[in-house]
């Protein structure tokens, strides 16, 4: 929220910006594409909301004042929180969206060879939005560093919490109801597409560099001057500037998922040999 009130002097600034950015480049736009992306977006919010307040009623015995106070601190903030990611999604499927139409360019190029000067010169051209989008990736990425850093912490501490007790209900099933279970799988299933959302939409536009390489390594010429054009484009391409990097902490790409799955299985396990221990040494032993 700090940042948004931060940001809300800078956003016209940044669509003037991109604006400029499809002027310049000729690309056009079906209306309404964003505005479905951002209602899905939303929708996601709303449904999540919705589940949570039944069983957020149900666990608290339908007490009004307990609700309010669930509702507070924990459903209202994470609606916040996920309301707030879909700016940042919505900022990296327009760079994807882009980077699809430099690579169509680069596709037609291929099915409709034209002479090697205006090649020479259209390579130049996508180079240069190249470069302005992966400008424009990395500020994004730099601006939301913070906010990713303390949403990746705080929902890999909940959701360990809760997959801990949900397994702690499963073992001990007396007090357990169905809405406690729901109440985990909703929270689990929340930051846990949280985390993924983040990682997801940043690997969609390394994709689609990884695309436009294959598709320049394709461009065969005997023109010396275009080999060289080309040959700066596949460097700038092959060129790691750490744009998809959190905080200088967080590289954001899908096997990130990998090193969260193993920190969680360990996590899981530190709390059961704790569980364990704690009943060992301070519960009494009913045979002796």
């Amino acid at each position: 929220m700090l940042f948004c009130v931060r940001w809300r002097h800078k956003i016209e600034a940044v669509l003037v910006c991109i604006v400029e950015f499809d002027l310049a480049s000729g690309y056009g736009w079906a209306p309404g594409s964003m505005q479905r992306f951002v209602r899905r977006q939303f929708l996601l919010v709303l449904l999540c909301l919705c589940l949570c307040i039944p069983i957020v009623m149900d666990i608290c015995e339908y007490d009004l004042i307990k609700s309010l106070c669930n509702w507070s601190t924990y459903v209202a903030p994470n609606a916040i929180s996920n309301s707030s990611l879909v700016c940042y999604y919505t900022l990296l499927h327009g760079i994807f969206m882009r980077l699809q139409c430099l690579n169509s360019t680069l596709e037609t190029q291929l099915a409709e060879p034209s002479s090697a000067l205006e090649l020479r010169r259209l390579l130049h051209k996508l180079r240069w939005q190249h470069i302005k989008l992966l400008s424009f990736t990395k500020k994004l990425n730099q601006t939301y560093g913070v906010c990713l850093l303390l949403i990746y912490t705080s929902s890999f501490v909940s959701s360990n919490c809760m997959i801990f007790l949900c397994y702690k209900s499963i073992a001990n099933p007396i007090d357990a109801h169905w809405s406690w279970y729901g109440y985990i799988i909703v929270w689990v299933s929340m930051h846990w597409s949280k985390m993924f959302g983040i990682l997801y939409f940043n690997n969609a536009v390394q994709q689609e560099q990884t695309r436009s390489l294959s598709l320049l390594s394709k461009l065969q010429t005997d023109c010396v001057q275009l080999t060289e054009t080309i040959n700066h484009f596949e460097l700038q391409l092959k060129t790691d500037v750490r744009a998809h990097v959190a905080c200088d902490l967080i590289v954001l790409d899908l096997r990130f998922i990998t090193g969260l799955l193993m920190a969680s299985a360990n996590v899981f396990i530190f709390f059961l040999q704790y569980d364990i221990t704690y009943h060992a040494l301070f519960q009494p032993d009913p045979h002796s």
